[in-house]
């Protein structure tokens, strides 16, 4: 995912390189509560640029497991790679549902299943990179704006001295 924020003059760079940072660190924190739950959690990061004066803030993981739960499956059929029957409990809670941008408990459950193959139906996508998506652009330029004005206060104070 990512969004050009804001335009300003070169000289406050710095500044938006520091919002810049904290709204990374706001979408990472959104990412994560997509995985509250879940056993082997992806890895989040964000880069921010500043050119121009425009900032540009990337946020998200290459996680592939991420990538399908997010985007969704099509139906498939599933087949043993390394032996020759798949083993796995009959059950199965989501820990994730579409639309909500959090995680809670759920996983495998239920008496063992043995077969040689299993034609999953597919899973619905959680769209969690469009939600946060949604959300960072109202967010990121409230907090980079925060980090303008503060800039700007101190500027007028140390005018007034």
């Amino acid at each position: 995912w990512s969004k050009r924020f804001a335009t300003v003059p070169n000289e406050m760079s710095g500044v938006l390189v520091d919002g810049g940072h904290d709204a990374g660190k706001e979408a990472v924190r959104l990412f994560e509560r997509t995985t509250k739950d879940w056993r082997n959690k992806p890895h989040f990061t964000y880069t921010i640029r500043v050119s121009g004066g425009k900032v540009m803030l990337s946020a998200g993981t290459d996680d592939e497991i991420y990538g399908y739960v997010s985007g969704g499956t099509r139906p498939h059929e599933i087949r043993p790679r390394r032996a020759k029957i798949l083993a796995f409990p009959g059950g199965y809670t989501a820990k994730t549902t579409p639309g909500m941008f959090a995680s809670h408990p759920g996983g495998a459950h239920g008496p063992m299943v043995y077969t040689k193959r299993v034609h999953h139906p597919g899973t619905k996508p959680r769209r969690f990179i469009e939600g946060i998506e949604k959300q960072m652009s109202t967010i990121a330029p409230q907090i980079i704006e925060k980090h303008i004005r503060t800039w700007a206060n101190r500027k007028i104070l140390e005018g007034q001295r």
